[in-house]
């Protein structure tokens, strides 16, 4: 079994889609955590000798640590990366604290790229789903039947009045197919 490094659930190799368990440098996250919009990153080392609770002041080593955790948990969870956000730290000695970073680039392609993904996806689906009507052979008491389900998926899939004739004409049968034919181009 391999326990979620967020929320300290257990999964079982097989639902959590791994063949192996994860090394210690490699963190696993579940799902539910990955897709969070909001990663959570732990605070960097303090340096020595100075109170706990005080955080480095040194930007370049705040960096380092940040780009580290980050590398993790792309490298872990890749597949299910959605956005990250660096969470700043505040500068404790100098009593500034540090801007909040910029969306990182990698991440926010990545977002634009599976939101883009998502939308053909399930354009996809409708109009596959919405692409077949129900055959109709020119028999008037299946004409209302073909009619509804061709206004239905029209809505559905968004298909243009050509479309909808070609869908007609590829779904027409028989007497239909007839009367189909001379309307079209």
């Amino acid at each position: 079994m391999v326990q979620c490094d967020d929320c300290d659930r257990w999964f079982h190799l097989k639902c959590a889609k791994l063949t192996k368990l994860p090394t210690a440098e490699q963190p696993f996250l579940c799902v539910k955590c990955s897709l969070r919009p909001c990663v959570s990153i732990s605070t960097p080392s303090t340096s020595k000798g100075k109170e706990q609770g005080l955080v480095s002041s040194d930007e370049g080593l705040l960096a380092k640590e940040v780009t580290r955790v980050l590398k993790c948990r792309i490298s872990a969870n890749a597949h299910l990366l959605t956005a990250c956000y660096i969470i700043p730290y505040p500068l404790c000695e100098s009593g500034k604290g540090l801007e909040p970073f910029k969306e990182i680039e990698i991440s926010a392609a990545h977002r634009s790229f599976r939101e883009v993904n998502r939308r053909n996806r399930t354009r996809a689906v409708a109009s596959i789903r919405t692409k077949y009507v129900v055959y109709h052979n020119g028999k008037p008491k299946d004409w209302p039947r073909f009619k509804k389900t061709l206004l239905e998926t029209t809505k559905q899939g968004r298909f243009t009045q050509l479309e909808n004739l070609h869908r007609i004409e590829r779904d027409s049968r028989g007497k239909a197919e007839k009367n189909v034919r001379v309307l079209m181009p």
